[in-house]
């Protein structure tokens, strides 16, 4: 009963902001978001998968540099998720010109950040290769081609900040098109110079390169002309704008950095059991990813959404609708995870040739599936948190989970017990628990209506 009153409320309240996301629009939002984000990062699986073709050698050194990189994306991550916040909470006032004004700064941050990026991961390539502690050949492998794939970090950068802000507008559709010709062109290159011109590793950092121009070429069409309220030309820069979109950023890139660098410290650890256990440790990474991404468009649903009714004021509105997109997050990627379960060959046979390495990977694969809809619940209601203005609380539960509880319990598994490469799921498997207690408890206290009984007349 109650949440049909509010749903009716939602819907009379909706006509009076037009620029609310409508409920029946939520699924599709976040599954449109989802497409994207799966364009964007299967860009990475697909070169695992190459990679995993040209050999054992190549795909550890693949694991490694597309590692090292994701630690870059938290600088993206601050102009596209702060961006983000303030073009929806705009949007939701009905205030256009406050949200081109985000994207002019949005743009102008994420390409400074960029450039500076770029250079210091050429100037320090092998460091960091090095740091890994890999073996000479993979060393040798990795270097040239961090060095090569660094060269597409501005375009990179600049590209996936607009298309937060267009998500931001309640926009999935463009960003979505604008991931699939690019990631198109790089597949159908990555094939074309990795294995018939022979350029292996550097060939799919060459085809990264011209499918992120190409990307960008599109989206700045559309945004000199105008799109979902938004235009890149013409206008003012604030530097107060900047300001507070670092302010929200920065704890989004803080919370990233400390995913990316547990997950290099994992990385650090697994080569420590040698590089067929590394390998295993890639398919599972990989087959986890796909269920991520999908994840990643439901917490970038949720705050798109969220971020919109604090915009308009429509704060009582914000629970029910968290929940509903979190229901719906259950059902899609517990569907998937339940097909993985019981079918496991159908994943890992994706991102190795070696039966060894993929009957290696399988028990924590199927370990860590069990623990997707404790993500799941990390993932939305983490949006959901962000798209309020609440982007501090996220990245400490972030940081707790996986620099206190994870990391932790993969010394004590690997190094101290002496497992194997399934240990490093379990821990991980039991972090995804403790975030997804302290996040659902936060969201919980902070937004569930406090509901009432009227006393009866005596």
């Amino acid at each position: 009963m109650v949440s049909a009153r509010n749903s009716i409320k939602y819907q009379r309240e909706s006509a009076n902001h037009p620029h609310l996301t409508p409920q029946r629009q939520t699924l599709p939002l976040a599954l449109l978001m989802a497409g994207e984000q799966t364009l964007l990062f299967g860009v990475v699986l697909f070169d695992a998968v190459l990679a995993g073709q040209l050999g054992v050698g190549p795909l550890a050194a693949q694991v490694i540099v597309a590692g090292l990189i994701q630690v870059t994306a938290v600088f993206f991550q601050i102009t596209a998720i702060g961006g983000s916040i303030l073009v929806a909470q705009a949007m939701g006032r009905g205030d256009r010109r406050d949200a081109e004004l985000t994207l002019r700064c949005s743009s102008l941050l994420s390409l400074a950040f960029g450039f500076a990026v770029m250079l210091l991961v050429w100037l320090f390539s092998p460091q960091l290769i090095s740091l890994m502690g890999v073996s000479a050949s993979v060393e040798q492998l990795g270097d040239p081609y961090l060095r090569a794939s660094s060269l597409a970090m501005p375009l990179q950068f600049l590209l996936l900040s607009a298309n937060g802000c267009l998500r931001g507008a309640g926009d999935a559709r463009r960003p979505l098109l604008v991931m699939g010709l690019a990631n198109g062109l790089h597949m159908a290159l990555a094939l074309l110079l990795t294995f018939p011109l022979q350029l292996g590793l550097l060939g799919l950092a060459l085809a990264h390169f011209i499918s992120r121009i190409a990307g960008l070429c599109l989206l700045a069409i559309w945004l000199w002309h105008g799109v979902a309220g938004l235009r890149w030309r013409g206008g003012p820069i604030s530097r107060q704008r900047m300001q507070r979109l670092l302010q929200l950023g920065i704890p989004v890139g803080l919370e990233q950095l400390a995913i990316r660098g547990a997950r290099l410290m994992q990385l650090r650890l697994v080569t420590e059991l040698g590089t067929a256990a590394l390998a295993a440790y890639a398919v599972t990474a990989n087959t986890l990813s796909i269920l991520l991404m999908l994840g990643l468009g439901f917490l970038l649903a949720a705050l798109t959404v969220i971020g919109q009714l604090a915009g308009a004021g429509e704060t009582e509105q914000i629970y029910e609708r968290a929940w509903q997109l979190q229901r719906q997050a259950w059902f899609v990627l517990g569907g998937l995870a339940l097909l993985f379960f019981i079918w496991p060959e159908m994943p890992t046979r994706l991102f190795s040739a070696d039966e060894m390495v993929r009957a290696a990977a399988v028990p924590g694969l199927r370990l860590v599936l069990l623990a997707v809809p404790l993500e799941a619940i990390n993932q939305v209601l983490t949006g959901a948190l962000r798209g309020a203005g609440d982007t501090r609380y996220p990245m400490w539960v972030t940081i707790f989970g996986h620099w206190l509880v994870s990391l932790p319990l993969i010394v004590l598994f690997t190094t101290v017990l002496g497992w194997g490469v399934t240990s490093v799921w379990a821990a991980m498997s039991l972090q995804m628990f403790v975030r997804a207690l302290l996040t659902a408890g936060r969201f919980r206290r902070r937004y569930r209506p406090q509901l009432t009984q009227p006393m009866e007349a005596a």
